[in-house]
């Protein structure tokens, strides 16, 4: 897997739609899809996975995206630890 998309949206569930569309984009084989993810922040600042991250050959990938994904909002040290940890966790899932 050589390419991501990110996208950003104001609300979860345009975000869940988004998510959405995609998965029927891959269904008709448009796209392939590995895996996907829906990250939100509460208004705390308290960073939430609400979609696991789907099973596909590209676990530890997807592990290393959603953590440093994660990690990014708490700056360079955050970034660090989150996509390491989400490596591992990728790697065992």
């Amino acid at each position: 897997m050589n390419k991501m998309l990110v996208a950003v949206f104001n609300d979860e569930k345009a975000a869940f739609e988004g998510q959405s569309a995609l998965k029927d984009l891959h269904k008709k084989g448009d796209i392939t899809l590995y895996a996907s993810a829906v990250v939100s922040k509460d208004e705390k600042g308290a960073v939430h996975l609400n979609t696991a991250a789907e099973a596909g050959p590209g676990g530890m990938v997807t592990g290393l995206f959603v953590g440093s994904l994660i990690g990014l909002l708490g700056g360079p040290v955050g970034l660090a630890i989150g996509a390491s940890t989400g490596t591992i966790a990728g790697l065992f899932f």
